[in-house]
């Protein structure tokens, strides 16, 4: 079993990469850790901050790396919460305040307002290869938070296919369809442990 580091401090994103591993059938393939020092995203789009935490870690221990960077999009708000997404309610990060902005900026607004995706950029990197995936799934902003599942905007994301939000469902349901899903699915296909 080979160390992999995964470039994050969030415990609900080391948990959840864990268990889409599993899902995938590569969990037996490596060990996950977790490794975070401090790092300012300071890309301009997802993809260029995945690869500002992969390369941080990547220094720091020489061993093979995988990173995301991860947000909503809502197009009717130009685009946000979007890089933003962590901190849109401003800094420390606080999931509750992000959630009740958001829908404060969406009330009374109908469905085409509310139409909303996860993205998820994820990068691998070691000695010898940078490889990168995208992974994105629509959905829309509920008109109240509900569910107390996932972390995050999930009680707030609505996946219209099954009619609940991400923070409604069980987590093998939320993960067998999730934007970190795809992304991680797609990379590890690039990277030849999937067909």
């Amino acid at each position: 079993m080979k160390p992999l580091f995964l470039a994050t401090s969030n415990p609900h994103k080391l948990r959840e990469i864990q268990e889409i591993l599993e899902l995938l059938g590569l969990a037996h393939a490596f060990r996950l850790q977790a490794r975070a020092p401090e790092v300012e995203e300071t890309g301009v789009t997802f993809l260029e901050n995945a690869w500002i935490k992969a390369r941080q870690v990547y220094q720091a221990t020489g061993r093979p790396v995988i990173a995301e960077d991860t947000g909503l999009v809502v197009e009717s708000l130009d685009g946000a919460p979007g890089l933003f997404s962590a901190r849109f309610a401003g800094s420390p990060t606080d999931h509750r305040q992000n959630l009740n902005k958001l829908l404060a900026l969406l009330q009374g607004r109908g469905e085409e307002a509310r139409r909303a995706r996860f993205v998820c950029y994820a990068v691998y990197l070691d000695d010898e290869r940078r490889v990168w995936a995208r992974g994105e799934v629509q959905g829309l902003i509920a008109q109240e938070a509900r569910g107390n599942r996932g972390f995050g905007y999930d009680p707030i994301f609505l996946y219209p296919p099954l009619g609940r939000t991400f923070g409604e469902l069980a987590p093998v349901l939320k993960n067998r369809r999730s934007h970190r899903y795809h992304a991680f699915r797609r990379l590890f296909q690039k990277l030849g442990m999937l067909p």
